[in-house]
């Protein structure tokens, strides 16, 4: 049997979402216990419908029953805001760069309910900072309803609302499905109203890198440089580090030997480049050469 109960119950003016969906729970709550106490028989109750994502509509069915001078069971008093909890979870010391690189192997068109989790992670683990990050990464028809929506999930967060965190982003990047062979010929380019920051020259490219570089060696401090493929990173690195202290060891590591010989052979041309400077001759005894390791040991 399925029927419907008039209370009382309503938002008050200016209340936030969470907190009428907390009060909502407490009414349906006090309607359910009323049944129960005024039914004398015992029965199962379907709690499917005690949630405030269900509408309500007259039932189409002519032969139900209406009762439009029905009295309205009194619960609204009885529904008190829940105390805020301070979140218990403290964010895990994450390098910035850690986070950027997760989120970048995560599609950019999700809809809202793909994005809550991601968005709730990143903010839980750089709270206001992940806010620009999300904005840059995310394309929507609506860039002021995106940042009303984070505002609102970081207050979630905020209030120990939400248990996503780091692991919600490995475990998202890990659950995509790569887009292969015939698949990407369906793909559809995608509408965006992100403005992209302007292209540097070779030699402001150049420069940025280097400032990157001294920049680790100054705090120690992890950095994930993204440069587009073919712009020359791999050469202007390694003469940078070739011009660094001669002292300096560096271990340079990459995934297989393939990339291993073109580092190495990207050394040899900075080293022959240099050779040709007499000042660099000088010191050419007292600079390292490139140590190709093989084998996992």
């Amino acid at each position: 049997m399925k029927f419907g109960l008039l209370t009382d119950f309503q938002r008050a003016l200016d209340e936030e979402t969470q907190t009428l969906q907390d009060r909502f729970k407490q009414a349906y709550r006090l309607a359910s216990d009323y049944v129960v106490d005024s039914v004398a028989m015992p029965f199962i109750i379907d709690d499917s419908v005690g949630n405030l994502k269900w509408s309500c509509f007259l039932s189409s069915d002519p032969t139900a029953y209406f009762n439009p001078d029905c009295k309205k069971l009194a619960v609204d008093a009885r529904c008190s805001p829940l105390p805020v909890k301070q979140s218990s979870y403290t964010p895990q010391t994450v390098d910035q760069a850690r986070i950027v690189e997760l989120l970048s192997s995560i599609p950019a068109n999700y809809d809202y309910d793909e994005r809550l989790p991601i968005n709730a992670a990143v903010l839980a683990e750089l709270e206001h900072l992940g806010i620009p990050l999300l904005e840059r990464h995310w394309i929507t028809k609506s860039r002021t309803k995106l940042n009303n929506d984070l505002k609102w999930i970081l207050k979630q967060v905020e209030q120990g609302r939400s248990t996503n965190n780091i692991g919600t982003l490995i475990n998202a990047v890990k659950n995509i499905k790569a887009v292969k062979g015939k698949q990407r010929n369906s793909l559809k380019p995608q509408v965006t109203d992100y403005i992209l920051e302007p292209l540097l020259s070779a030699a402001e490219a150049e420069t940025k890198l280097k400032d990157i570089v001294q920049e680790f060696f100054t705090d120690k401090l992890t950095r994930f440089i993204n440069f587009s493929a073919g712009a020359g990173k791999t050469y202007t690195l390694i003469k940078y580090l070739d011009e660094l202290n001669p002292n300096a060891k560096i271990l340079y590591l990459v995934k297989t030997h393939q990339l291993a010989d073109e580092i190495t052979e990207t050394f040899k041309k900075v080293r022959e480049e240099r050779l040709k400077q007499a000042e660099f001759k000088e010191l050419i005894s007292r600079k390292s050469q490139i140590i190709h390791v093989m084998g996992r040991s």
